[in-house]
């Protein structure tokens, strides 16, 4: 990755973290569905993102990687919430815990998981446009 798509990346992270805890706070039109699932794609676009910067040192990673690796990772987290551990419990009683795992298994939720997929995957093309050799 060359230092100008990593710069893009970086700063794409940057957005995204305001944007995904805004829509925990957000109150409106469509309040429900902001707070609920907005946040979802917001979720997997920085998982995508992120995982992208940090798998960056391998030349040539077909972008398609952190994508199925953040979809694999998100699938585990939304079955994960199917259990109710004690110390899944006691995250899940922190805000940044239920943030990070959520606390309630919704299969509606993969969808907005390929939405932030989809959105991640557009993000790195344009952060990778006239950055390659």
């Amino acid at each position: 990755m060359k230092t100008k798509s990593l710069k893009r990346a970086v700063i794409i992270l940057l957005i995204l973290v305001p944007l995904g805890f805004m829509t925990k706070f957000y109150q409106g039109l469509g309040e429900q569905w902001v707070n609920n699932h907005l946040g979802g794609v917001f979720y997997v676009s920085f998982l995508t993102i992120l995982l992208y910067v940090l798998l960056s040192f391998w030349k040539n990673l077909p972008v398609i990687y952190p994508v199925l690796a953040a979809l694999i990772i998100t699938t585990i987290l939304e079955f994960i919430q199917l259990w109710e551990t004690p110390v899944l419990e006691a995250t899940r009683s922190t805000f940044i815990g239920r943030t990070i795992i959520g606390s309630s298994f919704n299969p509606e939720d993969f969808i907005y998981y390929v939405l932030g997929s989809a959105l991640a995957y557009i993000l790195i093309i344009w952060c990778e446009k006239d950055t390659k050799q």
